[in-house]
């Protein structure tokens, strides 16, 4: 049994392993190089995020740490996927995923990320620090729905964007990163993002102008990213898309987007909110401190002061005044006490803080607005 990080070289194993493990468990074929194609890479700088177990010369194992530059409210914060975990079926049982887990959580430290996500089975993850919490808001239009809501809604064309139309990438890549919690993309890599998992991405004008960009799946329904240059136009671009694909149309907004929720949580058919991941938070004082500044955009913040004892990890204090809200570590008593699984429920729901503790508290301040769902689709 060989443990290593991956090459270049293999690249065709990684993608012949990710395929048939879940094209086993889905019941359905999978294609990662059409599913992922930021990741699927062949050099060693995307191979290098994967490692892997090697039995007799033959991948057999093997797990992805993908980090991930962004911003919080203007803070750059670094966020990592751990994720394209797989075993092939033949070699369950052997322990070999606990070894993988180990070796990309040390990755994970040995990048100094500030929190990392990943999906899957919540208990199976707890006992690694991660735990489901942060929100996100799903909304469902049935067909017709969103024409019929706002009839006043403008026209808008639609056109795919290609890999090459670099003036088309850059409008959209430049929209999505004023985008309040954004991974920094680039707009070299932007089109890879838009078009995983089979998206295909539309350039959306109006009075021939730019308004926006919507990236959706091929009957229309999942719209996996959709952003305008205000308000009107985004109301514009799903209402017509909808008009023009005649189906249901889902999409998601984040919790910090209050105008946009405020348009749309009345008039959908169906509307949901759920933890959008599994976190591990490893920074506390910088991630509280970013998404608490969020938080403060957007709503009045009681002032006052929390200090809150993390097992394992100490105390910090969290507090918003006339001047400001953040974080900070401290060595004063803590108020509360929570281990980190405790702390990510409470501070980030997406459960009210009273649902996860029995303590009061006479601030407005949580859940804090974590909502980090497969940012740049990985």
């Amino acid at each position: 049994m060989e443990l290593r990080r991956l090459k270049a070289e293999d690249y065709d194993a990684l993608l012949g392993l990710l395929n048939g493990v879940f094209t086993r468990h889905n019941g359905r074929e999978q294609d990662f190089e059409k599913m992922l194609p930021k990741m699927c890479v062949r050099d060693d700088e995307q191979m290098g995020k994967h490692f892997g177990i090697f039995e007799d010369g033959q991948l057999v194992a093997c797990i992805g740490v993908y980090p991930l530059d962004g911003v919080v409210a203007g803070e750059k914060l670094r966020f990592a996927t751990m994720g394209n975990i797989a075993t092939h079926w033949e070699h369950t049982g052997k322990g070999y995923m606990s070894k993988l887990i180990a070796v990309a959580l040390k990755e994970l430290e040995d990048l100094g990320v500030d929190a990392a996500r990943l999906g899957g089975n919540r208990l199976r993850y707890n006992r690694y620090g991660f735990e489901s919490c942060g929100q996100v808001l799903y909304f469902t239009f049935n067909k017709d729905t969103l024409p019929s809501r706002f009839p006043n809604a403008g026209e808008v064309s639609f056109a795919k964007i290609d890999s090459k139309d670099t003036q088309a990438l850059a409008f959209c890549c430049g929209l999505y990163n004023e985008n309040a919690i954004a991974v920094t993309r680039s707009v070299q890599d932007c089109y890879a993002v838009m078009t995983a998992w089979e998206h295909i991405p539309y350039l959306c004008m109006q009075d021939g102008k730019p308004v926006g960009y919507l990236c959706a799946d091929e009957s229309g329904m999942d719209v996996a990213e959709v952003f305008g240059v205000d308000l009107k136009r985004f109301t514009d671009i799903l209402c017509r898309w909808q008009k023009e694909k005649e189906t249901t149309v889902c999409f998601a907004l984040q919790p910090h987007n209050k105008e946009y929720i405020r348009r749309f949580a009345g008039v959908s058919d169906v509307m949901k909110v759920q933890s959008p991941s599994h976190f591990k938070v490893y920074n506390w004082e910088k991630v509280i401190g970013a998404f608490l500044k969020l938080k403060a955009s957007y709503l009045e913040l009681t002032k006052d002061e929390l200090v809150l004892q993390i097992e394992d990890y100490g105390a910090i204090g969290i507090f918003a005044d006339e001047n400001g809200a953040g974080c900070e570590k401290t060595d004063r008593a803590p108020q509360l006490t929570l281990n980190s699984l405790e702390a990510s429920r409470f501070l980030f729901g997406p459960l009210a803080p009273e649902d996860v503790v029995a303590q009061a508290l006479d601030v407005n301040w949580f859940p804090l607005p974590l909502s980090w769902n497969g940012q740049d689709r990985v």
